[in-house]
């Protein structure tokens, strides 16, 4: 799933920041076996098993990040001050992205194990079948603060992650930063579990 958006300035609503919709995929060690072998040998023994971030950004940001001039600086955070949704940032130059995932059981598994090893961040280039495997630079320190925030790992509400769909989704996608006023593109990977309704 993959779609053109464009996300509006706060302050400035007649720019328009061009980005992407993706869908993200939280691969486990044992599923990230069959991500890597898209990967060279050298990569393959490299990285070993590790969960795995997969998602697509835009063009610029592929782009940056084919270059390899910056360092790509990370943030981790539960969205709207400890709410049900799990935000792990990527920005580089003028480009931003943001996988957003269910604060649920299997994330909690995630950060638990990101504590002992950094996971790898998987982006493709949307409009292409090119992808940059990396790992992350986030610290332990960082999973390890979330964490401790979850009284009660995987007991997240399910009507929270409801009412994130029907109205908090828009927000948390699509608003550009202030402290990035010269962001000239935003991607946002989200699971299928915040977009689509649960039977």
């Amino acid at each position: 799933m993959k779609f053109a958006i464009s996300s509006r300035v706060p302050g400035e609503p007649n720019r328009l920041v061009p980005g992407l919709l993706s869908t993200a995929v939280l691969h486990s060690p044992e599923e990230s076996v069959d991500l890597l072998r898209n990967h060279s040998p050298e990569a393959q023994q490299h990285f070993g098993k590790r969960w795995v971030l997969e998602g697509d950004t835009g063009l610029l940001m592929f782009q940056a990040l084919m270059d390899d001039e910056e360092p790509v600086a990370e943030e981790i955070s539960f969205a709207n001050e400890g709410g049900p949704c799990l935000v792990v940032s990527q920005r580089l130059k003028n480009t931003l992205h943001r996988f957003v995932l269910p604060r649920d059981t299997r994330c909690c598994e995630f950060l638990l194990a990101c504590v002992q090893s950094p996971p790898l961040i998987a982006l493709g280039n949307a409009w292409g079948t090119e992808s940059v495997l990396m790992e992350s630079c986030l610290p332990s320190a960082g999973f390890a603060s979330l964490l401790s925030s979850i009284r009660e790992c995987g007991q997240q509400d399910a009507s929270a992650q409801q009412d994130t769909r029907e109205t908090g989704m828009a927000p948390l996608l699509f608003t550009v930063p202030t402290s990035d006023p010269m962001l000239q593109e935003l991607s946002v990977s989200v699971s299928e579990s915040l977009l689509l309704p649960q039977r």
